[in-house]
């Protein structure tokens, strides 16, 4: 249980990094657009 709730929380954390990432290039693109 411990190891799954381990392995959830760097899929969310992943999750988190890729999201904000996308933000922030879509960020970029409409303001250079």
């Amino acid at each position: 249980a411990i190891l799954f709730k381990l392995m959830s929380w760097q899929y969310a954390q992943y999750l988190l990094i890729a999201g904000l990432s996308f933000l922030g290039i879509y960020f970029l693109i409409k303001v250079f657009k």
